[in-house]
């Protein structure tokens, strides 16, 4: 799903469980993984320095709010500007008409 962060900038968001093998190729630059439940994401460390943030502030994302848990580098450009978040923290609607969410 993509949606509307900031007026200037979009992102994917995925839903993750823990642990689970997408987080393989990912590397932790900063920040602790997060247990399941938690509303917590992680970001892509493009995106995370598009937005300027850093673990522990406040992501909204379609008037929930989030704390960053992470900062992580992905092997391609596609993960590096990507929200991670752990279900069930976020269950996002598969179109956010109001935001300007679409899906994807």
């Amino acid at each position: 799903m993509i949606y509307v962060l900031t007026p200037e900038i979009n992102s994917l968001v995925h839903g993750w469980k823990a642990y689970a093998y997408e987080f393989q190729p990912l590397q932790l630059l900063v920040g602790k993984p997060f247990p399941d439940g938690r509303p917590e994401g992680m970001l892509g460390d493009l995106l995370a320095k598009n937005m300027d943030r850093k673990p522990g502030d406040t992501l909204e994302i379609q008037e929930t709010s989030l704390t960053g848990a992470s900062v992580y580098h992905g092997v391609s450009g596609h993960e590096a500007g990507v929200v991670v978040l752990m279900p069930p923290s976020f269950r996002p609607s598969p179109l956010n008409r109001k935001h300007g969410g679409v899906a994807a």
